[in-house]
């Protein structure tokens, strides 16, 4: 395929996995069709466990038709600049992730993502010199997790998730990965999914860090961490229901934890 062109799928076909090279500007129209992964993955050297291998500073359209895989460990595995259009991505065992997005600006609308049974449907992650990606989804319905996430070190300048109108998460949840609070989150309010654990929405729909006490007007994420940090004299005040560990009070301590109801 040449730059700018489009490949339309004429019947339902199976085969190789496929590896985009960098630079790469094309549209591949499934005509609702289905491509199933089933031979030779791709991938890094050494790991080929993917069933498409899209590399940076490609421009690419997939849309009208259904990829899936019972043989990939990731479905997809994204570095470029990636439209989803009215696709299925379906991840059977034993793949970890349907859709793995490490680079580039992502818009997926009109989608249906299934993860297998106890696997991710997707991510948004970054490692290594990539930026990160910036995911954007629209009236597209996602079975299972959403994972966020980013290695130690690396540069993370465009990691976002943002869920906009139509977006059902109904069987779905959003899980924090190791430097999941490096994604900047938002959340139509239509969007219903609950807020992973320690974190809650704002009213902009924002993804914050929750605190459930503060001292003064010093916010804390747990009780216990307010009980260290509480001065003799003073008032830790609870800001929410809240759960966690064990507590101690030194001996001496001199405060107040007023419940708050």
């Amino acid at each position: 395929v040449q730059s700018g062109q489009t490949i339309t799928l004429l019947d339902n076909c199976s085969g190789n996995g496929i590896k985009v090279n960098e630079n790469r500007n094309f549209t591949i129209d499934f005509n609702g069709k289905t491509y199933t992964v089933d031979g030779n993955l791709v991938g890094s050297t050494g790991t080929e466990t993917n069933g498409f291998q899209l590399l940076k500073d490609s421009n690419l359209t997939f849309k009208n038709g259904t990829i899936t895989s019972s043989k990939a460990k990731i479905l997809i595995q994204n570095y470029s600049n990636l439209n989803l259009e009215n696709m299925t991505l379906i991840g059977n065992a034993p793949c970890l992730y349907t859709l793995s997005n490490n680079n580039g600006d992502v818009n997926i609308n009109g989608c249906e993502i299934t993860a297998a049974e106890g696997k991710v449907a997707f991510d948004v992650y970054t490692f290594g010199s990539y930026t990160g990606a910036n995911v954007s989804v629209t009236d597209t319905t996602v079975n299972g997790p959403i994972e966020l996430g980013a290695a130690d070190g690396s540069n993370s300048s465009t990691l976002a998730l943002t869920l906009g109108e139509g977006t059902d998460l109904t069987n779905s949840s959003i899980i924090m990965g190791n430097g999941g609070d490096k994604v900047n989150v938002t959340k139509a309010d239509s969007v219903n999914v609950a807020a992973p654990a320690g974190y809650q929405w704002d009213a902009d729909g924002k993804l914050v860090d929750k605190y459930v006490a503060k001292i003064d007007e010093t916010q804390y994420k747990t009780l216990a961490e307010a009980v260290t940090a509480v001065q003799s004299g003073q008032t830790i005040t609870l800001l929410d229901n809240c759960s966690g560990n064990g507590i101690v009070v030194p001996t001496g301590s001199n405060f107040t934890i007023d419940f708050a109801g």
